[in-house]
């Protein structure tokens, strides 16, 4: 998780620190190699060497996702983002905005009913009313059910 300002930099880590991040998906097949979903994840990253403040990026999005061959795909996004700092003392939002994504997979494992891919995905998210862009590139393990 990169971020326009120093936002995402933890104060006392060596380096960068990892982020984690969890996605879930649903949608429909509009044609064989189309499909349509909602799209929303939540990436959070430390901000502290002891864990004890989180910036969350959340994204919820319409999202279209093309199969070039039978198990390389494209996803692209469209939304909006949500950007929050989570400590002890509970949730504070720093703002809203907009988000986009971009995705490229391959499908590992493919069977009629389900599949396991390796995908890289970038998302953006901006937030004008505190003039931030946050950016997250990830390296991901799906488990996808037709």
């Amino acid at each position: 998780m990169d971020s326009e300002s120093s936002l995402a930099v933890c104060d006392g880590c060596d380096g960068d620190q990892a982020a984690g991040r969890l996605g879930f998906w649903i949608g429909a097949m509009v044609n064989p190699r189309l499909a349509l979903m909602l799209h929303g994840s939540v990436t959070g990253q430390s901000l502290d060497d002891n864990g004890d403040q989180t910036l969350i990026n959340s994204t919820g999005m319409i999202a279209a996702k093309l199969w070039v061959s039978r198990r390389l795909w494209l996803k692209a996004g469209l939304g909006f983002a949500s950007l929050t700092i989570s400590d002890e003392f509970g949730d504070q939002e720093l703002g809203e905005g907009g988000a986009g994504m971009l995705g490229i997979g391959f499908e590992a494992v493919h069977s009629r009913n389900f599949a396991l891919d390796i995908s890289l995905t970038a998302t953006s998210s901006t937030y004008d009313d505190i003039n931030e862009e946050i950016s997250t590139g990830t390296l991901n393990l799906g488990f996808n059910w037709y």
